[in-house]
């Protein structure tokens, strides 16, 4: 009757098999044997058989037998078992047990041997939280940090058992640089607070409903009253300077002109009359010789030069280089 018909895998080792047997009044004349291996301890009520076992890793074929003296009756069932691995968690950030003097601090850390079948918690100073977000046992949360130590504490529950791991962070309160995390993921060092336990029983728990958390109220600076400015005094205004008119210059007197003395006329000088030179007589002109005529002309007879006048004897007849 258990477990039913097919192939079963289970993580947990423990397992108790169960069946239905009739024509049989004594658990000894049934057998079991688990891969070729008697399994005792079983027990018999009226018809229903009931034997626990513990399972081997891999593959477990079950066989059951009962025989009377009519003959035998066999069932079988094949179980798997793959043993369930702890839990563990490494951080990615800074050591358990720092201090820092951010008042947010994000958590990151990394569960291993993740199954989807686990339940994560989350809870600060024993108070759940809600809001990480957990990505194939990825675990990153942000926090708001109260003064003092800060009690960091991640549940993990698989078939094997619950897994509780604490970090410490202490906040100092005065603010300043934030702290880095450490992307290389190293593995926790001192300050870290495992606990596991095994279940009590093959029922995984359910979780507890998360308490909710009040948002902190952030404090309401007080306002600052401005500092009273001192009005700038108004200066007082300047009284132009009287300018002094410039004195008119008197007129000047315009001084007398004394009269040019008119010159004396000037008598003429005689002149005494120069002796008169008879002018001397042109030479006459030599005769042009005529060009070759074509035809014969009879020269006209020239006519008889004048006799010059004589010039009127106040008149300057003297020459260049001539005497008185």
């Amino acid at each position: 009757t258990s477990p039913a018909t097919g192939v079963l895998s289970v993580t947990n080792p423990n397992l108790i098999v169960t069946a239905t047997v009739t024509q049989i009044t004594e658990a000894s004349a049934i057998q079991v044997l688990n891969n070729g291996i008697t399994q005792t301890s079983g027990t018999l009520f009226g018809n229903q058989f009931s034997i626990p076992l513990v399972l081997s890793a891999g593959n477990n074929n079950i066989s059951l037998s009962a025989t009377n003296t009519c003959g035998t009756d066999t069932k079988t069932r094949e179980i798997s078992y793959q043993p369930c691995s702890i839990p563990q968690v490494i951080y990615n950030m800074d050591p358990n047990g720092h201090t820092t003097n951010q008042s947010i601090f994000t958590y990151n850390a990394q569960i291993l041997n993740y199954t989807s079948s686990m339940t994560v918690t989350f809870s600060m100073n024993g108070e759940l939280l809600t809001g990480f977000s957990n990505n194939l046992g990825n675990i990153l949360a942000e926090i708001s940090l109260i003064p003092g130590l800060n009690n960091l504490t991640i549940t993990v529950t698989n078939e094997c058992g619950t897994l509780t791991d604490t970090y410490l962070v202490t906040y100092d309160g005065t603010g300043g640089e934030g702290i880095m995390t450490n992307p290389s993921g190293n593995k926790q060092v001192e300050g870290k607070e495992d606990n596991f336990s095994a279940p009590t029983n093959m029922n995984t728990p359910a979780p507890s409903a998360p308490k909710p958390v009040a948002p902190r109220p952030a404090p309401t600076p007080a306002p600052v009253a401005p500092k009273p400015v001192a009005p700038k005094p108004t200066p007082a205004p300047t009284a132009p300077k009287p300018v002094a008119p410039k004195p008119t210059p008197a007129p000047t007197a315009p001084k007398p002109v004394a009269p040019k003395p008119t010159p004396a006329p000037t008598t003429p000088k005689p002149v005494a009359p120069k002796p008169t030179t008879s002018p001397a007589p042109k030479p006459t002109p030599a005769p042009t010789p005529a060009p070759a005529p074509t035809k014969p002309a009879t020269p006209k007879p020239s006519a008889p030069e004048a006799t010059p006048k004589p010039k009127p004897t106040n008149q300057n007849t003297n020459t260049k280089g001539g005497g008185r």
